[in-house]
C-alpha cells in the first residue's frame, strides 16, 4: 500500500458496440416457411425424384429442421452457395480500461435474464466451405443462454477497448420484451 499511494484507480466501462447502455431491435418472426419446388415428370409419366427435395426422402425429419428455422444465428450458409437470413438481433459489447492501471488476467460472465429467447454467438463463416480456423473470444454454455468472454490477451491497458464476437439472440414469443443482461467481469485484484 506504501508504494501505491492510492493514487491507481481500477475501472472499466461496458456498453453495447455503439456506446449506448441500451439497445432496441424489432426483428423478424418466422412462424411458418413453406418451401414450394416443381416437380417434373419423367417420359413414362412418373414423378421425377431428385437429391434434394427433402419432403421426398425417407429420413426427412421436421423438428430438426425446424430447430434449424429458430436458431439464433442469423445467417446460415448452404452448399449451393445460398444464404437463409433470419434477421436476428446482433450484437457485441465494447469493454473500455478507464482507469489508470492496466487490468490483467480478466474475463467477464455474461448472463441473459430470460426465460422466451434463444441465445447464440454468431458463427464468423462466410461460406458453406469456409476451411478458416477463426478464434472466439466469447463462448456459450451448454444448454443455457449464459456465456463468457474470455480474450487471448489478458492485458487491457488504460484507454483501451475490446469487443467480444456478436452475440445473437431470438425471441421464442411475439410480444414486446425488456432482456436484461448482466455480467460479471473478473481480473487479477478487480472486479465488477
Amino acid at each position: 500500500m506504501n508504494n501505491i499511494g492510492f493514487k491507481t484507480k481500477y475501472d472499466i466501462n461496458i456498453a453495447f458496440s455503439n456506446g449506448e447502455s441500451t439497445l432496441e431491435f424489432s426483428p423478424l418472426l418466422i412462424k411458418n416457411h413453406i418451401t414450394y419446388k416443381v416437380i417434373e415428370k419423367d417420359r413414362k409419366g412418373g414423378l421425377r425424384i431428385g437429391m434434394g427435395v427433402p419432403h421426398l426422402s425417407p429420413d426427412y425429419n421436421r423438428e430438426e429442421r425446424l430447430v434449424k428455422l429458430f436458431e439464433p444465428e442469423p445467417v446460415r450458409y448452404f452448399m449451393n452457395g445460398q444464404t437463409f437470413n433470419k434477421s436476428s438481433c446482433v450484437f457485441a459489447l465494447l469493454i473500455e480500461n478507464s482507469g489508470n492501471i492496466q487490468v490483467e488476467n480478466y474475463k467477464m460472465y455474461i448472463n441473459f435474464k430470460s426465460e422466451t429467447i434463444n441465445v447464440d454467438t454468431v458463427s464468423k463463416q462466410r461460406q458453406f466451405l469456409d476451411s478458416f480456423k477463426y478464434t472466439y473470444n466469447t463462448f456459450m454454455y451448454r444448454d443455457s443462454n449464459n456465456c463468457v468472454f474470455e480474450p487471448p490477451e489478458q492485458i487491457l491497458v488504460q484507454t483501451d477497448r475490446i469487443t467480444t464476437d456478436k452475440i445473437c439472440l431470438r425471441p421464442t414469443v411475439e410480444e414486446p420484451q425488456e432482456i436484461i443482461l448482466k455480467y460479471e467481469f473478473v481480473a487479477k485484484d478487480f472486479n465488477k
